[in-house]
Formats: structure tokens, C-alpha cells, sequence
């Protein structure tokens, strides 16, 4: 999901690169570039796994079976859990949320900026508001797909730390892990 997250904002970047600087940044948008981002991404998305590797993330409980992460005995190191369950987010999720929304921000602004309001053409303004559609649907996706998993992973770090099981919303939690992974359908038919 972090992967799927940070390539959509590798991309929002590169939208805004080209309605921005539309002729200097043929040379930054090659795609040499584009290979070393997609990379740097990959590592980055890697990278955030790696806390998640090295620690025990099943644990049994008497009448529940086995569980994931979401719970876990008191043996284990709480505070651990949560500082990774509570940093993934912010970096993997809160951060390229900020960064596609001023991106395609700017874009919707630079789109109506250029717009000469002295010429009216019908064509050009039909063209126009389909580009600010397609740019509003993106984030719009991202938002919809990612915020409620990341939102309710967020919630149940906090609830966690105050001593709750955290079983009242784990229902809820799921459903919202589902709808992240919706992005993977959707993401094609939006790029």
C-alpha cells in the first residue's frame, strides 16, 4: 500500500512539473530520472517494512484464536508497536497526502491562471474542465482509498496507548483495509 502511496505521489509531482515548467522540465523528466524515483520509492517503501519484519506480529489469545498486529499481549513492547504503528502513517500516508494536494492544487490554479478569460471557446473550456476533473478525481481516489485504513490504524495506535483492546473498531478497521486495496483497480482507470 506505502509503495502504491508514494509512486502516486512521485507522479503528482511530475504533473505538476509539466503544467508548471512545461519546457524546463523536459530535461529533469527523463527517463533515466523516472527509473532512478520509481527505485528510490521501492527502497523507501522497503525501507518502512523493515521495523515490521523484525518484530513477532501474531499472538494467541485465549477464546479469540490467533490474531495479527492489531492486538497483542502484554509481554510485548507496547510503546515499540506503537511509535512504527503511529510513524508509518505519517510519513507513508499524511505526508504524500499534503504533497499531491498542493500539487494538483497548483495544477487546477495554473489551468485557470493561463486560461485567457478575453477568449471564450467552447473546445478550449470543454478541455479544460475535463483536465480539472481528472485532476480532482485523483486525489479525491487517494483520499477515499487510503485516509479511513490510515485514519482508523491511527485511532486504534491512540486507543492502544490509552488502554483499550481496541476490538470495538477492529470491524471497522478491516472494512477500511479493503477499501485501501480498491485502489488497485482503480488507479488504472484514473492514469
Amino acid at each position: 500500500m506505502y509503495c502504491s502511496i508514494l509512486l502516486m505521489m512521485s507522479m503528482s509531482v511530475d504533473r505538476l512539473l509539466a503544467m508548471v515548467f512545461p519546457i524546463a522540465s523536459l530535461t529533469w523528466r527523463s527517463a533515466r530520472n523516472a527509473t532512478f524515483i520509481c527505485t528510490l520509492v521501492w527502497l523507501l517503501a522497503l525501507a518502512g517494512t523493515v521495523p515490521l519484519l523484525s518484530m513477532r506480529q501474531t499472538f494467541h489469545f485465549q477464546n479469540m484464536g490467533v490474531t495479527c498486529f492489531d492486538l497483542f499481549d502484554k509481554d510485548t513492547s507496547e510503546m515499540l508497536y506503537l511509535s512504527v504503528f503511529l510513524i508509518l502513517p505519517c510519513i507513508f500516508y499524511f505526508l504524500p497526502l499534503v504533497v499531491i494536494l498542493v500539487s494538483y492544487s497548483t495544477i487546477i490554479y495554473v489551468l485557470y491562471a493561463k486560461h485567457d478569460h478575453s477568449v471564450t471557446s467552447s473546445s478550449s473550456s470543454d478541455n479544460r474542465r475535463k483536465a480539472v476533473i481528472m485532476v480532482t478525481a485523483v486525489p479525491t481516489e487517494f483520499v477515499v482509498c487510503f485516509a479511513p485504513s490510515n485514519g482508523f490504524l491511527l485511532y486504534h495506535c491512540v486507543r492502544l496507548a490509552m488502554g483499550s483492546n481496541g476490538l470495538d473498531t477492529y470491524s471497522a478497521y478491516l472494512m477500511a483495509v479493503c477499501l485501501g486495496n480498491s485502489s488497485v483497480f482503480l488507479d488504472p482507470l484514473l492514469y
